[in-house]
């Protein structure tokens, strides 16, 4: 996979390098990132294939961090992993509900990131296949879903 650039988003400093060194030995390029602040002006200035993304972030949870990129033109294309330790269902369908292109529950048997990885980038770049009309129809969808998404996290943090 080399070439391919892969933004890490982990509070841990420990996980960071333990991905990192796995990514890059599969030959990624890595960049990491330490809060969802940090990774939204990465991913708004760098040629990004996939972020990973921690959901319990200091300040902006990844949650949050995940309907961001998905709301702005510039990273909405980027395919958003949520690698994370919170595995409860109801944490997959708060990921889901973000925008998430994929969840991996932590701790992950490296083959099995390397599989969601490879998959995301899969689907990707059959995406990149689409007619301009196909194109539009998937935003406007993405679109409707995206202001759904916001729509009831909005109405959770009113409860």
């Amino acid at each position: 996979m080399k070439g391919t650039r892969i933004l890490l988003v982990d509070d841990f400093e420990d996980a960071r390098e333990m991905y990192t060194t796995y990514l890059q030995f599969e030959g990624f390029e890595v960049l990491a990132a330490s809060t969802a602040v940090e990774a939204l002006k990465l991913a708004a200035t760098e040629d990004l294939d996939l972020i990973l993304m921690d959901a319990g972030l200091p300040g902006m949870t990844g949650w949050d961090a995940i309907v961001a990129l998905k709301n702005d033109d510039r990273t909405k294309g980027i395919p958003v992993l949520m690698l994370t330790g919170h595995v409860l269902k109801e944490s997959q369908d708060r990921a889901a509900e973000a925008g998430a292109d994929g969840f991996i529950p932590k701790p992950c048997l490296p083959d099995e990131l390397l599989r969601e990885i490879r998959h995301a980038l899969k689907s990707r770049a059959t995406r990149g296949g689409e007619t301009g009309a196909q194109q539009q129809d998937r935003t406007r969808t993405a679109s409707a879903e995206t202001r759904a998404r916001l729509k009831r996290a909005r109405e959770r943090k009113e409860r």
